[in-house]
């Protein structure tokens, strides 16, 4: 009875659940049929246009000034004065005394040498006179010395010697007072009053306020995209020609105090030879730096040694397409998308990659669609949605 018993409580269990799988099997709700959606991915779009466009070149350089001078000193003395200018950062205007010298021994210098003069124009006199009477009572036959020919000729190199000797102490007491060169602005100062200086001795360095200039490295393909002027040997300066209207022009801007701010210039000329990274060094000059623009009034002057960010405007391109630097996938591809709303990989020529935009050369045709949404897995003939579409008629 006992072993009935065990076999009969399982196969009551399994009967029970069978049923009970039965039940909510039969009595489950029925799923209703739904249509599918086909979930297209939408596309943000712009319209290429061909257009005539000049092409920016983008780089960067330090500013510095075009002239730039050092202050020597010709002569030997104590520095007695000095401008109030005389100091770094400040200005001055061509022909301020920046330095005065001692000049109580170059003065002393002149009258002796003056002395020296008076000593030897007599001595050319006494000898003239003598050389007329002996001219007088000379024979026929006399020789030059009897005439007192080279006696004279000595006087007179004795006399041109010593206003020699005195225009060069009038030189020496001229160069006591270092005059400036031009307007300008001092750098550095090396020397202070009460000091002695040596012939030869740097006492500052000062640089011209006319004119700022500005390296700017440019590659092998940036060069084709802008109009250098170009020099060559067998061209004199007219045919080169110095008209700066023609020149390319520049924006120069930097940041100073979180406010960024703009200068402009010109390319000028370029450096003599490409250097090791195959770069070509172009110069740009921006006139008066340090003068307030008025219509720019709070800009602050173009600083020597400020870094800046240069665009230098480009050569016109006839019909060429814009578009957003995110249109551009890889190097020389991009999407776009025909009338049957299918996503198509163009390859296109570049002609430039700039910061918010990429210029085609050639691989578009006016009217494409060119796709800006960034897509993780792309097929080409895919079938996408268009949403809002933008021309792109214009930089």
């Amino acid at each position: 009875m006992k072993r009935h018993l065990h076999l009969f409580f399982p196969l009551a269990i399994a009967i029970v659940t069978i049923f009970v799988v039965y039940l909510l099997l039969v009595n489950s709700p029925k799923a209703e049929p739904k249509e599918s959606i086909k979930r297209l991915p939408v596309l943000q779009t712009v319209t290429a246009r061909k257009v005539t466009v000049r092409v920016p070149v983008h780089t960067r350089g330090i500013i510095a000034a075009r002239t730039q001078v050092t202050l020597i000193s010709e002569v030997n003395g104590v520095v007695k004065k000095v401008s109030p200018h005389f100091n770094s950062g400040g200005f001055f205007k061509k022909g301020e005394v920046l330095i005065s010298i001692d000049p109580a021994f170059y003065l002393l210098e002149i009258t002796k040498k003056k002395s020296a003069v008076d000593a030897a124009s007599m001595h050319l006199e006494e000898v003239t006179a003598r050389a007329h009477v002996a001219r007088r009572g000379a024979k026929k036959n006399a020789t030059d010395f009897a005439l007192h020919i080279p006696q004279i000729k000595d006087a007179k190199s004795q006399l041109a010697a010593a206003n020699a000797d005195l225009q060069l102490a009038r030189l020496k007491l001229s160069h006591t007072d270092i005059k400036a060169p031009f307007d300008g602005r001092i750098k550095s100062v090396n020397i202070n009053k009460n000091q002695y200086v040596s012939q030869g001795e740097l006492l500052a360095d000062i640089y011209a306020l006319d004119v700022a200039e500005v390296r700017l490295p440019i590659s092998d393909h940036h060069l084709s995209l802008i109009d250098l002027p170009r020099h060559y040997q067998n061209e004199n300066q007219q045919e080169r020609g110095g008209n700066q209207t023609n020149f390319p022009p520049v924006t120069l801007t930097s940041v100073i105090g979180g406010q960024t701010y703009s200068w402009k210039g010109a390319v000028v000329r370029s450096e003599g030879g490409v250097d090791e990274n195959r770069l070509l060094y172009v110069v740009a000059e921006v006139n008066n730096p340090y003068i307030r623009d008025e219509t720019y009034y709070k800009r602050p002057p173009l600083e020597i040694g400020r870094f800046v960010e240069a665009e230098i405007g480009g050569r016109e391109q006839k019909r060429i397409i814009a578009l957003p630097r995110e249109a551009l996938r890889g190097e020389n591809n991009v999407w776009t998308v025909n009338l049957d709303e299918r996503l198509v990989v163009r390859s296109v020529d570049v002609l430039y990659r700039g910061r918010d935009q990429v210029f085609i050369r050639s691989g578009l045709d006016s009217g494409d669609k060119v796709v800006l949404t960034a897509l993780d897995f792309v097929v080409d003939g895919m079938k996408v949605e268009l949403a809002n579409t933008v021309a792109m008629s214009k930089l």
